[in-house]
């Protein structure tokens, strides 16, 4: 997963919200949540991911500089 799957996730989220209000009606809110929870789901793991990659840097990054002040 990078930040183009990340940005991808999202505008497909904000892409079926634009949607749903097209269509709004009274069974709105079962189709929104129907429609909107595969989406959410994925755009959550994307985060969750660069999420971990971050960590997983920033550790890397601190290591480093602990390292020199070592040295």
């Amino acid at each position: 997963m990078t930040k183009l799957n990340t940005q991808a996730s999202l505008m497909c989220v904000i892409s079926k919200v634009d949607e749903l209000i097209s269509q709004c009606s009274d069974s709105g809110v079962l189709r929104w949540l129907e429609a909107l929870n595969p989406l959410v789901i994925k755009l959550k793991r994307c985060i969750e991911v660069m999420c971990c990659r971050a960590t997983v840097g920033l550790t890397f990054s601190a290591l480093q500089v602990s390292n020199c002040c070592l040295a």
